[in-house]
């Protein structure tokens, strides 16, 4: 037994040895902790008070009446003096302390006591902070910054190589001590329980376990409602050993931990509810959606944002229909359709809903038992107030719903990851978003959206590869450009400029499909058709572009929904509670350090002591500011929100917002310099950077520095001046010609 627990892989397990001595040292304090002994003998004799008391009363038939619940007298006065155990007397302490705080004497009394403890204060600052704080001025102004010192910035200072040193031969392994000690103590259940069952036994916990059932049982009968400040007071009794000063300090950063803890709370219930507003307002929206604003203004983010919320959005509610169906037939084996829907999938036999719906209405028909379900003697039909629904068609629903739900909903036409919400399991997939607490350094549950062919919904391009489907029969064929986007969540950036205009789409005049007769507007018309299933629609499309007027007329009635971002709001506020606080003192901390640090990069170049310390100081407090903005932080957006009417206008539908928050559009979604791949080819083969540029050699352009700008308007301008000057060079040419010849003849003459 000894071996088993103190020996470990042939080796003596140290960290299990230390924890042993320290649990058996504990436990010989406790033995002759003699009152939490007699607290618990105490605690054992009222319960059999009120057991006796509560027994009497379920087998007597009158009444047997207990004058009060037990006190518990030990180490009484301890809370007497604070919390009397009887509660009229609590309340007259209480109602006096307010008299006593308007008494004349009594605030003459605290003054004095105020300014005598003032005194002592500044009598220790004197003695002890005061030397030392004369010694750091004297340390910074004529050690570390009187003179510059030109050394080599890799020199390290004596002092610094020592507590390097100091710390990889001796810290680093008290550390990895600590660490394995503090692991061992949590993985090995026998020291756990050990040093928490000596824990709650010397701070009496088990004595007010015991207290409290004694009380109810005689509260049962009595009904004393007294006896429930009573039971405070016990409380506090118990916890005695707890009120001494030395703990006093753990109480304090307890105190403050706790304050933190809810503060944090309270920050995550804050983006939480922002999270459920923006639920509220991308389910409200259309089926297609462009959102619309000036450079910077966000709406790539707001994008990123919609697109996100709507993926978790489309998988929950396929998850409630899958419910649904369920609860209709619930004596059927859905998991035998989802095991054939899995294989479906991963074998790439099915590439569609559609294919899945054409499958198992094949596969059901002429069936009179499906996975060992008998339809003759099982329930085959559902009706809901509404409609009767046979089981065969709620199953096809199902097999499409599920299809929907284990796969990847993300296209787009740049990258952007999402957060995969469902994990694949033997049962039924667990579906989980967790955006806002998951550490993304080990991410695993996360995928990059898949690569939309535009084709899927120019509508002409498919009129030539229609599915070979007929009643009972499907052939799904390989080709995926074949099928149109039938779910999914689909985004597109710069929507508009793929589209063109009139001057862009002039270069596109001989394509055969272009964007005046490719169909993509008739195909976005009837998408809902293709994307439902239950009445409820699974497919969404959301585009960003400058300005609405990129479009065509046609092509502005696209979207049902257009969104508008007003004015641009990139000041970012935090959801902790009263933020305000932290936020100075971690801007104080940091600037101070910052501006330390500054200061002693000018005088020195080598390495100190000081400026390791000072550098590791603002470097805490930066990445500690900076990490509660990335979690907490978030900026509301105004919106302007249009659509379209029956005569094919846009008309106003109202102002809305919207809370971007950075832990969901800022965890890596995507890259703001999207495009940047189209030009990194260009840019590794040149051979002139800005550093390699001409500059003006004066306050005033030149004609020559103006042309190599090559801008339009300059090039221009140069050319109608050179030719101005040309034109009349050569006037002044024939002029001076006209003046010199007359001149060569009177001198022939």
């Amino acid at each position: 037994m000894f071996k088993k627990i103190f020996v470990k892989n042939g080796k003596v397990n140290v960290s299990r040895i230390i924890l042993a001595i320290v649990m058996f040292g504990l436990f010989v304090l406790t033995v002759f902790h003699f009152s939490s002994h007699q607290l618990l003998v105490k605690s054992v004799v009222e319960l059999f008070d009120s057991t006796v008391y509560y027994f009497k009363n379920i087998f007597s038939e009158d009444i047997v009446v207990k004058e009060k619940v037990a006190v518990l007298t030990f180490d009484e006065d301890i809370i007497r003096s604070v919390l009397p155990i009887d509660i009229e007397a609590f309340g007259y302490r209480f109602l006096s302390m307010f008299e006593i705080m308007v008494n004349q004497s009594f605030i003459k009394k605290s003054w004095s006591g105020f300014l005598l403890w003032l005194s002592k204060a500044a009598n220790i600052f004197l003695l002890l902070a005061m030397p030392v704080f004369i010694f750091i001025i004297i340390y910074y102004n004529l050690i570390i910054f009187k003179d510059k010192k030109l050394s080599d910035p890799l020199d390290m200072s004596k002092p610094l190589k020592t507590y390097l040193w100091f710390k990889e031969n001796i810290l680093a392994h008290v550390k990895s001590f600590m660490l394995n000690l503090w692991q061992e103590f949590k993985t090995n259940k026998i020291f756990l329980i050990g040093y928490i069952c000596l824990a709650l036994y010397n701070i009496n916990m088990f004595s007010f376990v015991l207290t409290f059932f004694a009380w109810y049982l005689y509260f049962v009968f009595s009904l004393d409602l007294g006896s429930l400040w009573v039971l405070v007071c016990k409380f506090f009794i118990c916890i005695s050993p707890l009120l001494y000063p030395f703990f006093w300090p753990f109480w304090i950063i307890g105190f403050i931990a706790l304050i933190e803890f809810i503060k944090i709370k309270l920050g995550f219930k804050k983006l939480e509810d922002m999270y459920s507003k923006n639920d509220e307002f991308v389910d409200e929206l259309g089926i297609i959606t462009g959102i619309y604003g000036v450079p910077g203004s966000g709406k790539n983010l707001l994008e990123v944002a919609i697109a996100t919320q709507k993926e978790k959005l489309l998988r929950e509610q396929a998850f409630n229909q899958l419910m649904e169906i369920r609860s209709e037939f619930p004596d059927f084996p859905f998991r035998s359709i989802e095991r054939d829907v899995e294989d479906l999938k991963n074998k790439s036999n099915i590439v569609n809903k559609i294919q899945i719906e054409y499958y198992f209405r094949n596969f059901f028909k002429g069936k009179d038992d499906i996975y060992g379900y008998s339809l003759a003697e099982n329930k085959k039909e559902h009706y809901d107030q509404l409609k009767v629904v046979g089981i065969i068609d709620e199953l096809i629903d199902y097999a499409q719903l599920y299809y929907i739900f284990i796969s990847s909903l993300a296209a787009s036409t740049y990258s952007l990851r999402y957060d995969k919400g469902i994990k694949m399991s033997h049962a039924f997939p667990d579906l989980k978003y967790d955006f806002f607490h998951r550490d993304f350094r080990n991410d695993k549950q996360s995928e990059n959206a898949k690569i939309f062919d535009l084709n899927l919904i120019r509508l002409n391009n498919q009129l030539d590869n229609e599915n070979d489907a007929t009643e009972g029969v499907f052939v799904p064929k390989k080709d995926k450009n074949i099928t149109l986007f039938d779910f999914g969540i689909l985004t597109l950036s710069e929507f508009g400029k793929d589209r063109g205009n009139r001057y862009s789409n002039q270069s596109r005049k001989d394509l055969k499909v272009k964007p005046s007769n490719d169909g993509t507007a008739n195909c976005l018309g009837v998408l809902r058709h293709l994307t439902t299933v239950r009445y409820k629609q699974y497919g969404f499309i959301v585009w960003d572009e400058q300005k609405l007027s990129s479009f065509s007329g046609v092509e502005a009635a696209m979207a049902e929904t257009n969104i508008f971002i007003s004015k641009q709001n990139k000041t970012i506020k935090n959801a902790l509670p009263l933020w305000f606080f932290e936020d100075i003192i971690l801007e104080w901390f940091s600037s101070r350090y910052n501006k330390l640090y500054q200061k002693y990069i000018k005088m020195r170049n080598d390495q100190t002591l000081f400026s390791y310390f000072v550098s590791h100081v603002s470097a805490y407090f930066n990445n500690l500011g900076r990490k509660i903005m990335n979690t907490f932080g978030y900026r509301k957006l105004a919106l302007s929100l249009s659509g379209v009417n029956v005569n094919g206008a846009q008309e106003q539908r109202g102002d809305d917002s919207f809370y971007l928050m950075n832990k969901i559009i800022f965890s890596d979604r995507y890259q703001t310099d999207c495009y940047k791949g189209f030009f990194d080819n260009l840019k590794r083969q040149a051979k002139q950077g800005i550093n390699e540029f001409d500059s003006f050699s004066g306050k005033v352009a030149t004609i020559q520095e103006l042309v190599k700008t090559n801008g339009y308007f300059a090039t221009e301008l140069a050319q109608s001046i050179m030719e101005y000057l040309d034109q009349n060079k050569e006037a002044a040419q024939k002029e001076l010609k006209k003046e010199e010849k007359p001149k060569e003849e009177k001198t022939i003459n």
